[in-house]
């Protein structure tokens, strides 16, 4: 029975889709909007932005990149999850691997030493003993 309505379509979720932190969001804003009045002529959106800002990256992150990428999200749990999968997963093909072994993987990257978190100005307001000090 064809009564000349067409159905609803149902809109597609896109799985390729990410979620941008509103600072992040701003960011870009601003670039967008600062490219816009340095080039006249532009026409540019946040996709085709971000797009030329990953393809303009090289394909592989730096060490650098990786580790700072570490710092801030690391996990412990997540990564003790990955410790007990590993060693079930090394028990069930017959090897005699200790979780202190697969733990040493962690354990045998190298350390950084911590950086004061205070600025270069903030150092160079203190008074010069407690600059000794640091």
């Amino acid at each position: 029975m064809d009564n000349g309505i067409e159905p609803i379509k149902k809109r597609r979720v896109n799985p390729e889709r990410i979620t941008v932190a509103k600072e992040s969001l701003s960011r870009l804003s601003d670039w967008i909007e600062q490219i816009a009045t340095e080039v006249k002529g532009i026409k540019l959106n946040r996709n085709d932005l971000v797009n030329w800002l990953i393809q303009n990256h090289a394909s592989t992150l730096s060490a650098d990149e990786v580790k700072e990428v570490e710092r801030h999200f690391f996990d412990e749990v997540k990564f003790a999850e990955w410790a007990l999968k590993e060693l079930k997963a090394a028990k069930a093909r017959g090897e005699t691997t200790s979780l202190s072994e697969i733990l040493n993987v962690k354990a045998e990257e190298p350390k950084r030493k911590r950086r004061s978190k205070r600025t270069v100005e903030q150092l160079n307001a203190a008074p010069s003993s407690e600059k000794l000090n640091d």
